[in-house]
């Protein structure tokens, strides 16, 4: 169910179909995805400053509130994003906190430029794509604040 237009009209048409699809027989859960469609630069709060095109890029998905219970992801630690986040909210992947929190936990971490925080409860595996590999560090946001 892909549909152009604007944002408001996107965030429309994804509401009805998540609430026609809830309560059909044999659904359990509902969720969306942008599928790591984008990108984004990581900024990490409390490490060195570096120029844009030196910060690391990471796979970027936008996810609904109900996309972790449908693909039966499960969180190692804090918790899922809501679709009614006050600020911007981030789950990240084993393979980012390893990566780049390194000895440290990273829930409540903030972007210093975008003021952003950093909620972190990843699943207890990254999530096998592209064949069976995973993707490597990865980011999931509110879809929201997207």
């Amino acid at each position: 169910m892909v549909r152009k237009g604007p944002k408001s009209g996107r965030r429309e048409y994804i509401d009805e179909a998540l609430r026609r699809l809830q309560p059909v027989a044999g659904v359990d859960a509902v969720g969306m995805t942008t599928n790591a469609g984008g990108r984004m630069r990581l900024i990490v709060e409390g490490t060195p400053a570096l120029p844009l095109q030196d910060r690391p890029i990471v796979l970027h998905s936008s996810v609904s509130e109900g996309y972790a219970r449908a693909i039966g992801m499960r969180l190692i630690a804090g918790r899922w994003v809501t679709d009614t986040e006050p600020i911007a909210v981030f789950v990240v992947n084993e393979s980012l906190a390893r990566r780049y929190f390194p000895g440290e936990d990273p829930i409540g971490k903030r972007n210093p430029d975008r003021r952003t925080a950093w909620d972190y409860g990843c699943c207890r595996r990254d999530v096998r794509a592209d064949r069976g590999r995973g993707r490597g560090p990865e980011i999931r946001q509110a879809r929201d604040a997207a």
